[in-house]
């Protein structure tokens, strides 16, 4: 189960996790991160709206509004929407997620990488199109053609919305994490592998790969094809 996955189930209902999504966060810091949050604002929720807590919180909201509740794929875009709008969308709800520095990314990125090791996972052929709508939710534009793409998907890092893409670079794999918050240029190491932050417009790339100059051929691709008009 991958982190996706996990907080889709999270949305629709953070105290009553399935058994493998439990063991997902139990190894996953950035998970972690995100199932506190969803605690925390649901607390908040609870206190603005002056209710008992008698089930989760989208259940409330969807009873409340004449939804059935056993409906659960509105989960998140719905009971989202009605709750903040039954809070005029509260400011503390809008609130981005505080800058990182480099290290912490460079934290966050090896956290992800090891606890949802998609570059161990079959290509997907819908990569493509994945990290085209992964791409566009970031702000992002595409100048000219990638690597082969094998993955792509969006994920959490503490708060950030990042892409998670794997490449694949002369017959080796390789990791990225586009995220859109300039950080700066870094080097870490991931294992027996090799990571380094590269500058995009209006972001960063974190590149993960067997060897260095894996690592920098793709970041010279990337770095000169891709670029963000947002920060998110």
């Amino acid at each position: 189960m991958n982190c996706q996955t996990v907080r889709h189930a999270a949305l629709v209902d953070p105290a009553r996790l399935p058994a493998e999504a439990q063991a997902h966060v139990g190894g996953c810091t950035s998970c972690q991160a995100f199932l506190g949050s969803l605690h925390h604002n649901d607390a908040l929720l609870r206190k603005a709206f002056a209710t008992t807590q008698s089930a989760c919180l989208a259940e409330r909201v969807l009873a409340e509004k004449g939804f059935d509740r056993s409906r659960r794929r509105f989960g998140l875009g719905l009971a989202a929407s009605i709750a903040l709008g039954g809070l005029g969308a509260a400011s503390w709800l809008r609130q981005k997620p505080a800058p990182l520095s480099a290290q912490d990314w460079a934290k966050l990125m090896t956290e992800h990488f090891e606890a949802d090791p998609e570059h161990l996972r079959p290509g997907d052929p819908e990569a493509p199109a994945r990290f085209e709508r992964a791409l566009a939710d970031l702000g992002g534009t595409r100048r000219a053609d990638l690597p082969p793409l094998l993955r792509a998907d969006l994920c959490h890092l503490q708060g950030h919305n990042a892409a998670h893409l794997v490449f694949e670079v002369d017959t080796r794999r390789a990791v990225v994490f586009l995220v859109g918050q300039d950080v700066g240029p870094a080097h870490f190491a991931v294992g027996d592998w090799q990571g380094e932050l590269r500058h995009v417009v209006g972001g960063t790339v974190g590149i993960i790969a067997p060897d260095l100059a894996t690592v920098r051929k793709l970041g010279d691709v990337l770095a000169g094809n891709l670029a963000l008009s947002a920060v998110v």
